[in-house]
Formats: structure tokens, sequence, C-alpha cells
């Protein structure tokens, strides 16, 4: 069975889409909606509590990858 013209089209955006994906995987900058909730969650404490910083891992927020310092 051939394909159509518009199938050919999804079937390069599908390949360009994971091609994407993998790269940015690759350099770490993939985000997954759980990364992005955490991320979201640890704007809103650290707007609650501006006087705390942030830095890289542990806690519960450890799916972004950022704890609070004291």
């Amino acid at each position: 069975m051939d394909m159509n013209e518009g199938q050919k089209t999804r079937v390069v955006d599908r390949q360009e889409r994971i091609a994407e994906i993998r790269r940015e995987i690759a350099a770490g900058t993939y985000e997954t909606p759980a990364r992005l909730e955490a991320a979201i969650d640890l704007f809103l404490e650290a707007s609650l509590a501006p006087s705390r910083r942030i830095r890289g891992a542990k806690s519960s927020a450890d799916a972004a990858g950022v704890e609070f310092l004291e």
C-alpha cells in the first residue's frame, strides 16, 4: 500500500519530532510533565519564602533536580 503525500508528511514530521526529543534528552533539556510540575511547585514555594535560595538535588523536589538551602 502506497502512502499519499499527507501520510508521508506526517511520517517525516514524526521522525523530525523524535530526532528533536532525542537531541533534547541528550542535552538534558527535555522537559517532562513531572519535571515541569516540580519546577512550578518550587517556584511557588520560593515565591512564598523569598529568602530561600535554590541549589542542585535531593528533597521532594528531586524530580526537578533542585533543593532549597537554608
